[in-house]
């Protein structure tokens, strides 16, 4: 009697099991064959600026694919759509799928810049927080700390890393290394809300050595190098509260903060 039953149970699940599978190939197949009601774009821009709209990346779409009103869902690639958003140079992650009614849904993330560069040659880019390189739009202007001076990154950069300018070369343009600099420094402003409200702009020279301008008074900030950049923004923001005061903010022109322990100033 139990070893009936235990064949029993075998056989149900196997039937129930067997019965789903056919249930959602049938489903499946409905689907595919349900035509398409439209296309839907949402884009998280994470308390961002705007440097694209769901508007635009529908227009992109359709021009890519053709309209995707009354196509069949089973004609729908969401691995290729999926791949063409992740081309565009300002979004960091994309969900692609269709859903029950035959919308095709668009989830995408956008990149949040931290730094723009203004090269050598007048070109403009973003860089965010992972390194990643975007050509600056004119029409969507991004408010952050600005990079500038003896700083490049070569030719159609857009959409590439930061690293990936590095790696396998020994020789690397001072340029270039001047521009991680700026880089590093505005990961540091970035993760430092007082400095980063602070902090108008980024300046490197051809010797290398970082400075920035600030919204507070006429003087300059000598950073040196971009290391320990927390300990200098703590002794710079302690000279700003105990030492400036007392002297007037109009009385140094530079503030170097490149040597351990000390703050040295200019007139």
């Amino acid at each position: 009697m139990k070893l009936f039953l235990k064949i029993l149970f075998i056989i149900t699940w196997v039937a129930l099991v067997a019965g789903a599978v056919v249930l959602m190939s049938f489903a499946n197949k409905s689907h595919n064959l349900q035509q398409c009601t439209g296309i839907t774009v949402n884009v998280d821009y994470r308390d961002g600026e705007h440097l694209v709209t769901p508007e635009i990346l529908k227009l992109q779409l359709q021009k890519a694919f053709g309209q995707f009103e009354n196509k069949l869902l089973g004609d729908i690639s969401v691995d290729k759509i999926s791949a063409f958003l992740m081309e565009n140079q300002y979004l960091d992650e994309c969900d692609v799928h269709l859903s029950v009614e035959g919308q095709l849904v668009a989830n995408v993330i956008q990149c949040n810049p931290v730094l723009r560069v203004t090269t050598m040659d007048n070109m403009n880019y973003y860089i965010d927080r992972k390194g990643k390189i975007m050509l600056a739009d004119p029409k969507y202007p991004v408010r952050i700390v600005v990079a500038n001076g003896f700083i490049g990154l070569g030719n159609k950069p857009q959409g590439k890393n930061l690293k990936s300018l590095f790696e396998g070369k020994k020789n690397i343009a001072p340029e270039l290394l001047n521009l991680n600099k700026a880089f590093k420094v505005s990961l540091a402003l970035a993760n430092d809300s007082i400095m980063r409200a602070l902090t108008e702009q980024i300046y490197v020279p051809a010797d290398g050595e970082v400075t920035i301008l600030t919204k507070t008074g006429s003087h300059k900030v000598i950073l040196g190098d971009a290391t320990e950049m927390e300990e200098k923004f703590a002794k710079l923001l302690t000279f700003y509260k105990q030492g400036l005061p007392k002297v007037g903010w109009a009385k140094y022109k530079s503030i170097n903060l490149a040597y351990k322990n000390q703050v040295i100033c200019s007139k």
